[in-house]
């Protein structure tokens, strides 16, 4: 004997709204990092690639960078930020600016990117020196301001990037 179960829409959305939700990507990416430096490389690498499959949000611009705070070496803040763009500043193909803007407090601000030999400076709002946090954010900023015509030759991501080379 069959039963016809009748639904409403309300029944239709309480069902829905219990099936599985999906983390962000950038939480994988976490999970992986952190899984990978406590020596659990497979499972790491497990997050990762669950990650790339089924994570959320994978077309934001995400940006971890660490800024310096104050005069000494020893104030510093990692600061998640959702890049909006970037464009040259002025006529020379070694100055850029990236808008970006604060996933904490969604203000807006201007990472000015200054290109002196095979090095990178950063500056954002021209009061605070930083450096993208891993090699990973390194690649993408390189990435971006490539895409804009920047010239990038002869910059290595180890000298861009706070895991690698500090402040």
């Amino acid at each position: 004997m069959k039963k016809i179960v009748r639904l409403t829409e309300s029944d239709l959305t309480r069902i829905v709204n219990r099936t599985i939700m999906e983390l962000n990507k950038s939480t994988y990416d976490k999970a992986a990092d952190a899984a990978t430096e406590r020596g659990f490389a497979k499972l790491g690498g497990k997050f990762r690639e669950h990650g790339k499959e089924f994570g959320l949000n994978q077309d934001e611009n995400k940006l971890n960078f660490m800024l310096n705070l104050g005069e000494s070496d020893d104030e510093h803040i990692k600061s998640e930020f959702k890049v909006m763009g970037a464009e040259p500043v002025g006529d020379s193909n070694k100055k850029y600016n990236i808008k970006l803007q604060s996933l904490k407090s969604l203000s807006t601000m201007d990472l000015t990117v200054t290109k002196m030999g095979n090095r990178l400076s950063f500056s954002l709002d021209d009061r605070y020196r930083g450096l993208p946090m891993t090699r990973k954010d390194g690649k993408f900023v390189l990435n971006l301001l490539e895409k804009q015509g920047f010239d990038i030759d002869g910059v290595d991501v180890r000298s861009i990037n706070y895991g690698d080379s500090g402040f």
